[in-house]
């Protein structure tokens, strides 16, 4: 049927910056496929999503789902705390920002594979998060649940992490800790954890 024009220069992401969109249709009145997506989302500078792969079948009309999807997504932002400004949250900025991710197609329902973020400027501290989450979209409609995500801290000293908290605390020594959060967002289950806190002068504190 045609290849989607570029959108260019356009903001169509409040907060984000313009998009470029490209994308190759092809089908019937009845369903379509959406093939070659290529979306780029903000300035490189400063917060930039890229979003790739196809949809291999789009409904039109009826109760069909969309199916088919093979879609893989990356972010990247020079600051931590303009992605948190994305979504109305005002952070202290403690290094850079990337993430990607695999969206898969489950009869039905849409779910996130192969997650990994991580902030930080990776020397004196860094945050990560790898994992899947079960369903974001279920029948053409959002629905979020089975999360399945391992996040890992480590730094030099444990100032960062209380920024992020927004604690005023003095600083208790190098940091390594992780757990595993599962579940729903109505019932989001931490198991696994293990904290450790070292400082320089002796003091040891362990979390489990």
């Amino acid at each position: 049927m045609g290849a989607g024009a570029p959108l260019l220069g356009a903001n169509l992401v409040p907060g984000l910056g313009p998009v470029r969109a490209e994308f190759l249709v092809q089908g019937t009145t009845d369903v379509l496929a959406i093939e070659n997506i290529a979306i780029t989302a903000g300035k490189a500078e400063k917060v930039q999503i890229k979003w790739r792969g196809r949809v291999g079948r789009a409904p039109l009309g009826g109760t069909l789902p969309i199916s088919e999807v093979q879609t893989f997504g990356t972010l990247q932002a020079v600051k931590s705390s303009d992605f948190a400004a994305l979504f109305g949250i005002t952070v202290p900025d403690i290094g850079p920002v990337k993430s990607s991710w695999q969206e898969v197609d489950r009869n039905g329902i849409i779910g996130v594979e192969n997650v990994k973020f991580t902030a930080g400027d990776g020397k004196t501290f860094q945050l990560v998060s790898t994992g899947r989450v079960e369903s974001v979209i279920r029948y053409d409609e959002a629905f979020i649940d089975g999360f399945n995500i391992q996040l890992a801290v480590r730094g030099t000293n444990t100032d960062n992490l209380f920024k992020l908290l927004g604690i005023q605390f003095p600083n208790l020594g190098a940091i390594d800790g992780r757990v595993t959060l599962s579940g729903g967002i109505d019932k989001l289950t931490a198991e696994g954890l293990h904290l450790t806190v070292k400082s320089s002068q002796g003091l040891d504190i362990v979390a489990k």
